[in-house]
């Protein structure tokens, strides 16, 4: 597969799976958006063995598709997302959630995906609130005062077969940086 957005005002997540084996149209085996009211784009992006696809990217749109018992944030939050094109319609939205504080710029840059379906995404964050884990090596902010270029590193793992805070099995902040 392929993935992501660009960088204009308004756009949107895709991610299509091609057959180079194919000619013309027929190379185009599975294609759909992410999106919601504003604007997303994907950073990263995983396949496992069943051709189950893990997206993260950010997003700022108050409406991007989340499913139920989803983390939730606010502001321009990190998502994480499971697609399973061999699903219909709706189904094929397996897991999404949103991960980040209440300030913007909190943004997956990647992913890795473990055999179990574990989810761990690093990321940068401008939000002190930031959802971090009891035991975490850094559960403190150090991060500028915003900005594109400031804030913390973080790294997450998530469980997506889990709900609510049940799911963020691991979140730390991870140094610091300004502009």
């Amino acid at each position: 597969p392929s993935c992501c957005g660009g960088y204009g005002p308004w756009d949107d997540v895709f991610v299509s799976r091609l057959d180079p084996s194919k000619t013309g149209s027929a190379q185009l085996v599975y294609s759909t958006y992410l999106s919601g009211t504003y604007r997303e784009a994907g950073r990263s992006l995983s396949v496992d063995a069943t051709g189950v696809i893990t997206v993260a990217g950010f997003t700022n749109s108050p409406d991007f598709p989340t499913t139920p018992g989803s983390l939730g944030a606010t502001g321009e939050a990190a998502f994480v997302t499971r697609l399973d094109p061999y699903q219909t319609g709706s189904a094929q939205l397996v897991y999404s959630t949103l991960l980040g504080g209440s300030a913007i710029f909190d943004i997956a840059h990647a992913l890795s995906v473990d055999a179990s379906g574990v989810v761990t995404v690093v990321g940068t964050t401008t939000s002190p609130d930031f959802p971090t884990t009891p035991g975490a090596f850094d559960r403190t902010y150090n991060g500028g005062s915003g900005g594109y270029y400031s804030g913390d590193a973080f790294v997450s793992r998530l469980d997506p077969s889990k709900t609510g805070p049940a799911q963020l099995l691991y979140s730390t902040f991870l140094g610091g940086m300004d502009e």
